[in-house]
């Protein structure tokens, strides 16, 4: 993986780089040449290519990172498919078991005065058991 983002990920910094020089030296050499190309049509050129380049770099990194996240949404489904240790397995409370202990912070704090409660989560607010 590492030796296909060594080279593709200069290449996709490039190959623009390199086709705006390619345009120049094209343009400057129709311009030259007494051709019908204007400087303003070089320039027009340029300017395309560019809002075009940018695109199609985002394009090549979404190909470039399409492997790793295969790979990486496979080492998850792996990791979930294993089967769960019962020593690890979560335990349901048994009835009549007293309720946890709740902590709720009010959703605005001043900062002369830190309120705590024991109540439901207030609107906005959070909770730490």
């Amino acid at each position: 993986m590492a030796r296909m983002t060594s080279i593709f990920e200069p290449l996709v910094s490039m190959l623009p780089s390199l086709g705006m020089v390619t345009l120049l030296l094209v343009g400057a050499a129709r311009i030259d040449a007494g051709g019908s190309t204007t400087v303003g049509d070089l320039v027009q050129a340029v300017a395309l290519f560019g809002w075009l380049a940018f695109p199609m770099r985002i394009v090549g990194f979404l190909f470039q990172s399409m492997p790793l996240a295969v790979v990486s949404i496979a080492r998850v489904d792996d990791v979930l498919s294993e089967p769960v240790d019962p020593a690890y397995a979560t335990k349901e409370d048994p009835p009549g078991a007293p309720a946890e202990q709740t902590t709720c912070l009010p959703p605005v704090r001043s900062r002369s005065r830190s309120t705590r409660w024991t109540s439901p989560m207030p609107a906005g607010g959070s909770c730490m058991t």
